[in-house]
């Protein structure tokens, strides 16, 4: 448990600046389309989505299966679960982009 919480708070101090800068990028844009430049959970889908679609994104960017297939491979290594996409119930979401997986372990 030890070096899983190690290797965990250094992928969090790695990934936090990249985090605040595309929460700055999704203010920034919520400002110009709304004008209001407070950003709320349910708005961080929503322009994440614009922001990968628009000529402003960034050119290194993965697909959803691809995310989750690798955030799957890490958990299974890290704690030996099974991180798998869920079929939505109708009116579970208020976004269509919005996901839904379940964790499992694995049986021994």
């Amino acid at each position: 448990p030890y070096f899983v919480i190690q290797a965990l708070e250094e992928m969090r101090e790695k990934l936090r600046p990249l985090a605040l800068k595309e929460i700055e990028k999704i203010r920034m844009m919520k400002t110009e389309k709304e004008g209001d430049n407070k950003v709320f959970a349910w708005d961080i889908p929503f322009y994440s989505h614009l922001l990968t679609s628009s000529s402003t994104a960034s050119s290194i960017t993965m697909s959803t299966g691809e995310v989750i297939a690798t955030l799957d491979h890490i958990v299974n290594k890290l704690f030996q679960m099974r991180l798998s996409l869920e079929q939505m119930e109708p009116g579970e979401s208020y976004d269509p982009f919005i996901l839904k997986t379940s964790l499992t372990s694995i049986p021994d």
